[in-house]
């Protein structure tokens, strides 16, 4: 069969990782924002993180000869010995995802119901031939005898696993030494993940809950937790710059409107206070949800609305 085609310099290893299968699907939490400048700055905004956890993150980024980039609207491979289909742009990003994937899977996914296995045999090649050779000379892609499998070699390069990286390093870390980690994860976002991608080829992604959630609630709590290290340094602007790339991946995040009112409000910004509120009440109506702000919302609004000047009744904001 295909899957047993051929490798003989690779060996085998175990059966493929489930990491991405087993993620949770619970949407991300939104623990209220209840920043107005009554809690403690732990941290300067001007603090700079330490030599070793700069070259932590250094070495967590450093390009590879191959990217895949899925953090964003339009999933994307760079690198490649030539021009690329979309269809084979999709498999070498999934391939590069999964690192592992038996070959029956492969083709469930990619030509279901298909009895030939002719198509995903030229697709492998082709997609082998664009990947081209690691540096010991080795296919970047490989086929696993043993196992079934094809195997994305070390030196193919994906965003999402260095946001996980970036974000797993962060935990346990000082507020200074965890906000610079997180910057640099929430760098990686560049939009809503593949919400442009061709439905059929990234199905995989964006049909998959276990996966498709787990990337959204991962970024969104690394951005919603820099956004409240930036706040209790006094960095308004950081504060909401994280608000904003939480809403790049998940448009509705209430949470982060109520950074961007809590981020104002440290300012004593009433126009801030009253816009980001205004945000929420249009994203609850746009989205779908109960076409009302959550209670956290409403109480945050009204008790930063009391403390920077803007009258409220039952929410609606008076004159």
């Amino acid at each position: 069969t295909d899957d047993q085609a051929a490798d003989n310099g690779a060996a085998a290893n175990g059966a493929e990782p489930s990491s991405t299968e087993t993620a949770p699907e619970a949407e991300p939490p939104e623990p209220a924002v209840d920043t107005n400048g009554s809690e403690p700055e732990l941290e300067s905004a001007t603090a700079e993180p330490s030599e070793a956890t700069e070259r932590a993150i250094k070495k967590i980024l450093r390009p590879k000869p191959i990217e895949v980039r899925i953090l964003g609207r339009r999933p994307a491979v760079e690198g490649l010995d030539g021009e690329v289909t979309p269809k084979i742009e999709a498999i070498i990003a999934y391939l590069s995802f999964h690192r592992e994937v038996v070959g029956r899977r492969l083709r469930d996914d990619f030509w279901p119901g298909s009895p030939g296995r002719q198509g995903c045999d030229t697709a492998i090649g082709r997609a082998r031939s664009l990947l081209g050779m690691d540096h010991g000379g080795e296919p970047r892609l490989l086929t696993l005898r043993a196992t079934n499998s094809y195997q994305m070699g070390s030196d193919v390069g994906v965003d999402w696993h260095r946001a996980q990286a970036l974000i797993d390093a962060a935990k346990g870390q000082a507020p200074v030494e965890e906000a610079a980690y997180l910057d640099a994860a929430c760098e990686l976002i560049d939009g809503h993940v593949a919400v442009d991608a061709h439905p059929e080829h990234y199905a995989w992604l964006l049909g998959e809950p276990s996966i498709y959630s787990l990337i959204e609630t991962t970024l969104v709590d690394a951005a919603h937790r820099r956004g409240e290290l930036a706040l209790a340094a006094g960095d308004v602007d950081r504060a909401n710059w994280a608000a904003q790339k939480g809403l790049d991946i998940v448009e509705g995040q209430e949470a982060m409107f109520r950074m961007k009112m809590a981020a104002a409000a440290k300012v004593g910004d009433a126009d801030g206070v009253r816009t980001a509120y205004r945000q929420a009440q249009r994203a609850a109506e746009s989205y779908g949800y109960d076409e009302e702000v959550q209670p956290e919302t409403q109480r945050l609004y009204e008790k930063l609305a009391r403390a920077v000047g803007v009258g409220t009744i039952s929410g609606v904001e008076t004159p």
